[in-house]
């Protein structure tokens, strides 16, 4: 899964894991067999201006489940240590698919023109890497993000991340079925760049919409909680026409603009066919989450998406 580093002055890669492939050099980054793991990896920068960059290329190795990143305002010694604030400081946004490139596709639309998001000089980075092993062996938690710089006159629209959290209060007893949903009201004014849903092993579908008066917009279905996927939103890129019903994984075609007062509300169909009760938890086949990740580009500097994630109904 490893890929080369940008070019010298056309980006950064920051890395998480060994820094030798020798016994001694791996084994901090050793997940041993039958067990799972959420443990952060710290790297610092060696940017001694602010990065502005766009586009970024994510690469994990096999049994990871999510990887997020963030500036953190500590100073740690570089390797594996106690996770800190998750929400705080810069994201770098991450992944739960073992590749991602964004954007996924080399034409970039008229509208996206400018997109940047930027890293501090000489910054902190946190990977949160959820690692899984159900095999008979130790695997090697390990990860590789490029970051392509841009000149700062060409960076025009900042792209800041978006989290809308569900989950919480997750009971959904063994033998059972449950639709969770969670939404939120926006107070800004903007677009979605793209959407990807997070959830675990029991949750068969995970849908989401944009709800602007009597208008319910399907803007997201994913089905696959391993490699749930991963939606772009913009004047060029075809998405397939998602379904709740079928259910058919897609999601909304075109640019996806937001208004004050437009709400989102997100779902996750959740089927318990294990032998504990379900509750909000890494664990991803003991536990739930229903959560969606995203990037917001503001019409002006300063909008973003209010995140309130408040509960609104249980069905069984």
């Amino acid at each position: 899964m490893c890929i080369p580093p940008p070019d010298p002055g056309k980006g950064i890669q920051l890395h998480a894991g060994p820094r030798t492939y020798d016994a001694a050099g791996m084994a901090p980054s050793l997940l041993a067999p039958n067990t799972e793991s959420v443990a952060c990896f710290f790297a610092r920068t060696k940017n001694t201006e602010t990065l502005y960059y766009f586009p970024e290329k994510i690469r994990l190795r096999p049994h990871t489940h999510h990887l997020i990143m963030n500036v953190v305002n500590t100073n740690v010694a570089e390797g594996w240590g106690p996770c800190g604030d998750m929400f705080g400081g810069v994201s770098i946004m991450g992944s739960q698919t073992t590749v991602r490139d964004i954007p996924s596709s080399p034409v970039v639309a008229p509208e996206n023109v400018g997109l940047a998001r930027s890293i501090p000089p000489n910054s902190m980075v946190q990977f949160q890497l959820h690692y899984y092993n159900f095999t008979t062996a130790p695997v090697l938690r390990e990860a590789w993000v490029n970051l392509y710089s841009m000149p700062a006159s060409e960076a025009t629209q900042p792209v800041s991340s978006s989290m809308m959290l569900g989950g919480l209060d997750l009971s959904v007893p063994p033998n059972s079925q449950q639709i969770a949903r969670y939404g939120c009201t926006t107070n800004a004014t903007g677009r979605i760049y793209d959407v990807f849903g997070h959830f675990h092993a029991h949750t068969t579908r995970f849908s989401m919409w944009r709800i602007r008066g009597a208008e319910r917009l399907n803007i997201y279905t994913a089905l696959d909680w391993l490699h749930p996927a991963n939606f772009t939103y913009d004047s060029l890129t075809p998405n397939p026409v998602p379904d709740t019903v079928a259910p058919t994984q897609g999601a909304f075609s075109g640019d996806l603009d937001v208004q004050p007062g437009d709400r989102f509300e997100w779902e996750c169909a959740i089927n318990n066919t294990g032998t504990t009760t379900l509750r909000f938890a890494n664990e991803v086949y003991t536990g739930e989450m229903c959560i969606a990740f995203g990037s917001f580009i503001p019409k002006a500097t300063g909008s973003y998406i209010a995140s309130s994630g408040t509960r609104t109904a249980a069905t069984n």
